[in-house]
């Protein structure tokens, strides 16, 4: 299975722990990195990293959460921001205006994996956009300490295309 991880904002490249412990965690398979930071055109990095890498799956933190659904690619979602507010209230000085408003709902499989400690958004918020995905609450905050939840959907997903569910 081909896995591209796309991280939420940040403001400087530095290594992204989450991809690190997936790429541990799924030895077995493919797993891609398409990194950006604030500033950069988010939704063209991600068709670049689409493009060259022809995922199966798109694993993605908060902020990608708002690009990663307008692909016909099943998706598993990180404490998704929701709606652009939430980032503009979360950094008022700086202009998110070329952010969408909310993520679209085009891709084939959503599942949302929340952490109800999470200081950073409120992960209600997100049970109630996406009221038809998969969702999973773990006890855990905003970057999750925990991959475990991440690497039991992806293998949810593997026993799905090879018929064993």
């Amino acid at each position: 299975m081909k896995i591209l991880y796309v991280n939420g904002i940040k403001f400087k490249k530095m290594p992204s722990r989450t991809y690190q412990l997936l790429k541990k965690a799924m030895k077995d398979d493919e797993v891609y990195q398409c990194e950006w930071v604030y500033g950069d055109d988010v939704k063209e990095k991600i068709d670049e990293c689409i493009e060259r890498v022809k995922p199966d799956v798109i694993v993605a933190s908060s902020t990608a959460g708002l690009f990663v659904t307008d692909y016909d690619i099943p998706v598993i979602l990180i404490n998704p921001v929701v709606d652009r507010q939430d980032l503009e209230d979360l950094f008022p000085d700086k202009d998110f205006s070329n952010y969408p408003e909310k993520p679209s709902k085009k891709s084939n499989r959503i599942s949302v994996i929340l952490g109800e400690n999470d200081k950073v958004l409120d992960y209600k918020k997100a049970m109630e956009f996406f009221d038809n995905a998969d969702i999973r609450i773990v006890k855990d905050e905003h970057q999750l300490n925990n991959i475990e939840p991440v690497i039991k959907e992806l293998n949810i997903l593997k026993k799905e295309w090879s018929g064993l569910c």
